[in-house]
């Protein structure tokens, strides 16, 4: 080991990386402590093999085309990430490059999406519910809100909550109407 730690130390990085675990944690332990990685694996006792990096999943083309035409068709970016196995950024990424070389086509030649079945705005309300509520347990778990901002976040979740259930009322409302 190239740099030695006092006790103390070492239960801080234990500290630090129980709240940030993963390859990507380790590596913002490693920062936080001025050391390496490698330093915090030898230091901590810790299996390499648990902290290598992971590859990341290879998408096919005809996967990324399906992908942009679902995020354009209204369905949650996260979900899509998460079945792909990759970052929301990527998507993110994807989608924006296919609105630049659409708008950079001329008017006749520009291809819509095949159409999707329509996302229920329900359910896309759920969805962000959802994240936002794992989110904020995140943070309350991390100790990175004030018991005031955990308040006003919690607060801020019942009404969207409220709102994903009034959407989903009112589709349940309309469908019953169009019968």
């Amino acid at each position: 080991m190239s740099k030695a730690f006092d006790p103390a130390e070492l239960e801080e990085m234990r500290a630090d990386l129980e709240r940030n675990p993963g390859y990507k944690g380790l590596g913002v332990v490693a920062q936080l402590h001025a050391c390496k990685r490698a330093d915090v694996i030898d230091a901590l006792g810790l299996d390499p093999e648990d902290y290598a990096r992971k590859p990341q999943p290879k998408v096919t083309p005809e996967q990324r085309a399906d992908a942009v035409a679902r995020v354009l068709a209204g369905e949650n970016t996260a979900d899509i990430a998460t079945e792909l196995g990759i970052s929301k950024n990527a998507v993110y990424a994807w989608v924006s490059k296919a609105k630049q070389d659409a708008a950079a086509q001329p008017e006749s030649t520009v291809k819509t999406p095949p159409q999707r079945p329509a996302v229920k705005l329900s359910a896309v309300a759920q969805s962000h519910f959802e994240d936002l509520d794992a989110a904020i347990d995140y943070m309350r778990q991390a100790d990175l809100l004030s018991e005031e901002e955990f308040d006003a976040l919690e607060r801020f979740l019942a009404t969207l909550g409220a709102f994903a259930r009034g959407l989903e009322f009112a589709e349940e409302h309309a469908e019953r109407s169009a019968e």
